[in-house]
């Protein structure tokens, strides 16, 4: 099909991209307004103080220095851990490629068999992480064991697609910019007449360490999805994770506080 749209010729690759593409590449910023905020307030306070001012209004400045203060801490406590220069790094190939998705440019810039790859690659990423990420494991009742297995999977996918998209970066333009007119007339052209002059460098040399990443996923996402069927009827996962569990548990420290209860005043009453 003439000009078709590569987004829907690699539908796990533009979701891949997407999710990457989105991680937060600078997450302390977030903390500057609030501590600048606190910053400003206790200088104030303490310059009126030292001053001779009013040492009501420096204790009410330090009062009010508390809410951005906590505020502070909070983002603190929530923020997630500072991103590997390398997480960044790839970060920011996912969110290039994205941008010649969307310009229709990839399929121009990279070969068919290198997107096939990356495809390729992408896919099984999402397999092991949707098997990981599905509601039997992220409700917080698997045994220990299970969960740092998990973690250790989930971290090992995300290392994997980094080292995808950085072994590709030397082919994705630091500023992706629209495709020119005469490049559509090319490849119109070259559509119709079967050949291509493009690409005549391709597959790069990424083509084979990647063949090799993409070997490893595909099999991650295998043990991954043989890991969570063996969960699911492991007995020590199917009593944590049994309905009613939470239930259960709440009963028996009811029944435990009542009898710790009768037993007092059976002492007393002693």
């Amino acid at each position: 099909m003439l000009f078709d749209d590569p987004t829907k010729r690699y539908p796990h690759l533009v979701q891949a991209l997407h999710t990457l593409g989105r991680r937060q590449t600078n997450p302390g910023a977030q903390i500057n307004g609030p501590a600048g905020a606190t910053l400003i307030l206790v200088t104030f306070a303490t310059l009126i103080l030292v001053g001779g001012g009013w040492p009501l209004l420096s204790l009410f400045l330090y009062g009010l220095a508390v809410l951005p203060a906590t505020s502070a801490i909070r983002v603190v406590r929530n923020a997630k851990p500072p991103i590997s220069p390398r997480t960044r790094e790839a970060t920011l190939v996912a969110q290039r490629m994205t941008l010649m998705l969307t310009k229709r440019r990839i399929h121009r810039d990279l070969d068919s068999g290198t997107l096939v790859l990356l495809e390729e690659c992408a896919r099984n990423w999402l397999r092991a992480k949707a098997a990981l990420e599905a509601p039997f494991w992220t409700a917080g009742l698997v045994p220990e064991h299970y969960r740092n297995v998990r973690s250790q999977a989930l971290q090992a996918l995300d290392d994997s697609m980094d080292d995808v998209l950085i072994e590709f970066q030397a082919w994705v333009p630091d500023h992706v910019q629209n495709r020119e007119t005469i490049d559509y007339v090319e490849e119109a052209l070259e559509t119709f007449v079967g050949k291509s002059k493009r690409n005549v460098n391709f597959p790069p040399p990424a083509f084979v360490p990647v063949r090799v990443i993409a070997d490893k996923l595909r099999s991650l996402a295998d043990e991954t999805e043989r890991m969570s069927r063996e969960a699911r009827v492991d007995p020590e996962a199917v009593a944590a994770t049994a309905p009613g569990r939470s239930l259960e548990q709440t009963l028996s420290e009811l029944r435990s506080i009542q009898q710790a209860e009768e037993e007092l005043r059976e002492n007393l009453r002693g």
